[in-house]
């Protein structure tokens, strides 16, 4: 073998990685949401930040980390509905601003105002209302999107991977990871006592709060292990006030309705957004979709 093959092979190298690095730049795989860690909350999509995955699938936070373009004007509007979630109201990066559940929900009944983060539990949630406690007197609704691993303890920020608080330095190596390296979960911040972080909520907010029940696919596919693992925990949050939705009564909702085990397709965020406008009524009355 020639003494010149190894240079030559390296340099071939080189050139194919600096080639694949411009070009994963230059289709946006590192456009992607960042995120700041936070010893209340955990991690929460950084404020004032927008962009487009793959340069189509845009994505945008406002100035209280809320996924829409608009600062959040209560004043200006009559009705101003908090959605608050895990992923499926953040949405991915695989799903274009206006197929997320937010913006799909503002279409049919204005003004809807979405807030979630990837692995936020139910006491994430309730932590940002805590943090941004003077919202409250605003709102005439607040809406969670909860599953069955949201009744636990609050997830926190540990990994870059999953939610990074900065530009990836290489997007080759990026992909790569992400590739072949499975994600880990956010651990647990380490409490599970949303219930004293709801009873506070209820002190300090007396409006309606709509609970929408979200079951796996797999909760779809078997009726008792949505009935325990998932209505059993909504049921427990409480009373009063509260309205719920169970998703998986719904006669259109079915297996098909997801795109992974718990993510729905485009058309199933679609269904679970008119599902649940049409379970409030200040939206019934001012005609969904005016």
């Amino acid at each position: 073998m020639s003494r010149g093959f190894f240079p030559l092979l390296l340099a071939g190298l080189v050139t194919i990685g600096v080639a694949s690095e411009v070009g994963l730049r230059l289709l946006g795989v590192t456009d992607v949401p960042l995120y700041t860690s936070s010893q209340t909350l955990g991690y929460i999509p950084r404020p004032n930040q927008q962009g487009a995955f793959l340069g189509r699938n845009a994505w945008v936070f406002n100035e209280l980390s809320m996924g829409v373009a608009e600062p959040f004007r209560p004043d200006e509007n009559a009705r101003n509905i908090l959605l608050v979630g895990d992923s499926l109201v953040m949405g991915g990066n695989l799903t274009d601003q206006p197929q997320r559940l937010g913006p799909l929900m503002n279409v049919l009944c204005p003004r809807v105002w979405p807030v979630g983060a990837g692995s936020w539990a139910f006491l994430n949630e309730l932590r940002y209302l805590h943090q941004h406690a003077d919202i409250l007197s605003s709102l005439t609704r607040i809406v969670f999107v909860l599953n069955s691993a949201d009744f636990g303890e609050a997830s926190r920020w540990i990994s870059e991977r999953t939610h990074p608080t900065q530009r990836p330095v290489l997007a080759l190596w990026y992909v790569i990871d992400k590739k072949l390296f499975p994600a880990r979960e956010a651990p647990p911040i380490g409490d599970s006592d949303w219930r004293s972080e709801f009873a506070w909520l209820r002190r300090e907010y007396p409006g309606p709060i709509t609970i929408v029940l979200y079951p796996t696919r797999a909760e779809v596919l078997d009726a008792r292990s949505r009935s325990v693992n998932l209505n059993a925990a909504g049921e427990g949050i409480g009373s009063g006030m509260t309205s719920y939705v169970v998703i998986a009564d719904g006669q259109d909702w079915s297996s098909s309705s997801y795109r992974d085990e718990i993510h729905p397709t485009d058309e199933g965020n679609a269904k679970l957004a008119r599902r649940i406008v049409a379970s409030i009524p200040e939206c019934k009355n001012e005609g969904a979709g005016h």
